[in-house]
């Protein structure tokens, strides 16, 4: 380092936010599992050693046991996966809160909310705020990765194989795109971020760079909402080459 470098103040390091449960969890449950979205399940708890399912029927799915509320499990899950409609997923927020969830995947509350996902977002993220608890969504795709239970809904395919590259986008349908991208890629995860609720793609970019098993991060990014942050977490990624190289 030369003199005037030396002299040079070091830029403070902007604010970040755990992303601790959103990068692979060792256990999920998920929320709102039934026989119509029993793909979906299925996707979520393969290759799973703990995973377990919540609805309020109890209805064995997969001929898995299902129960009937989060209070009811045996242990708490590192993620929760929400499957459940913007009409109870405030009820369902609080009650994963109370007994000790932190980390969630919400891919509703777009459409299909309509003018109501106004009024229930903001509520949503001041009950996760208020126990520093982390969202991927609302609004997205959800979390994938190859072989290893996704948190995904829509169909994650056979040629989605396993590697080193981790993926961040806010569009949906380009998170997709990379899923379907063939062999050509082995991935460490994709992560569609939608609407961003209160964790962001500098806050993944930041833990992503801290995964070991992350060699490189392929973005998409369409809107900076925090620059100081996802700059601070672009400079965290620049790793030695020995870090980021097969």
């Amino acid at each position: 380092m030369s003199t005037v470098e030396s002299l040079l103040p070091v830029p403070e390091r902007a604010a970040h936010r755990s992303v601790k449960g959103l990068i692979d969890p060792d256990s999920i449950v998920v929320v709102g599992a039934s026989a119509r979205r029993s793909s979906i399940v299925a996707e979520a708890i393969a290759g799973r050693s703990r995973a377990f399912l919540v609805h309020p029927s109890g209805e064995s799915i997969l001929g898995e046991d299902v129960y009937t509320s989060i209070a009811e499990l045996p242990e708490k899950p590192d993620c929760a996966f929400m499957l459940v409609g913007h009409e109870a997923i405030l009820d369902v927020m609080r009650e994963a809160l109370a007994f000790g969830i932190r980390a969630f995947v919400i891919p509703g509350l777009g459409a299909e909310a309509g003018a109501r996902s106004g009024e229930i977002l903001p509520e949503l993220l001041e009950i996760a705020d208020a126990y520093d608890a982390a969202i991927l969504g609302p609004n997205c795709m959800g979390m994938a990765v190859p072989h290893s239970g996704s948190m995904w809904v829509a169909n994650v395919p056979k040629s989605f194989r396993r590697g080193h590259v981790s993926v961040i986008a806010q569009s949906g349908s380009i998170a997709d795109a990379m899923l379907n991208c063939g062999p050509r890629i082995g991935f460490r995860a994709v992560f569609s971020t939608g609407s961003e609720g209160n964790r962001d793609a500098a806050d993944l970019l930041m833990g992503l760079a801290e995964d070991s098993q992350t060699k490189a991060i392929g973005l998409f990014v369409e809107t900076v909402r925090r620059p100081e942050a996802f700059a601070d977490g672009l400079r965290a990624c620049a790793k030695p080459a020995s870090r980021w190289c097969a």
